[in-house]
């Protein structure tokens, strides 16, 4: 058994070293020139209107009619990172609800946390947000889940707000920049 795995290093290193050989072989021979510019890797733009039903407010009056129950934001670029202005079912630019930032986390990529206020009656939400990218015949989605308190907490079982918002066209409201209380 020894004999095999020594083989079997002893091969493994043989083979990394024609790599590295042909490698440095290669690099000698290529001319100096200018150096590669990189693109950064970026954060998506959630900029647009996203439109969807979030299962908190089936019974709220002012974001239903008729069983349909809509919460249609605007979402712009703001000093905080992204701002949310609601659009009302008259289609105006209602109050600023909810503000985003990349996720702390940089491991996770396309994601935004923040605060999100949907009223008077209801209670604070702490957001983790997701977004995916449109794809062949699909818009591009927004999962928001929120938590109540001061931080989120992934490890619950359910969470009291969650929604899954597509993007149905360009913002048209604009960020007062007042932070969500």
């Amino acid at each position: 058994m020894i004999g095999i795995t020594g083989a079997i290093v002893g091969a493994l290193c043989g083979v990394t070293a024609a790599v590295l050989a042909t490698t440095s072989v290669l690099a000698g021979e290529m001319p100096i020139t200018k150096p590669v510019t990189v693109a950064a890797l970026s954060t998506p733009s959630l900029a647009g209107r996203w439109s969807g039903t979030p299962h908190v407010i089936r019974n709220d009056a002012s974001r239903c009619t008729d069983g349909d129950c809509k919460l249609v934001l605007d979402i712009v670029s703001c000093a905080s990172g992204w701002c949310a202005i609601e659009v009302d079912r008259a289609n105006t630019c209602a109050a600023e609800v909810m503000q985003l930032k990349t996720h702390s986390d940089t491991k996770r990529k396309d994601a935004f946390e923040g605060k999100l206020s949907l009223g008077k009656e209801t209670q604070n939400y702490v957001i983790d947000a997701h977004v995916l990218p449109p794809e062949d015949d699909t818009a591009a989605m927004l999962e928001l889940v929120g938590d109540t308190g001061p931080e989120f907490r992934w490890f619950r079982r359910s969470f009291p707000f969650h929604a899954a918002l597509t993007r149905v066209g360009d913002a048209v409201c604009k960020s007062s920049e007042k932070p969500v209380s």
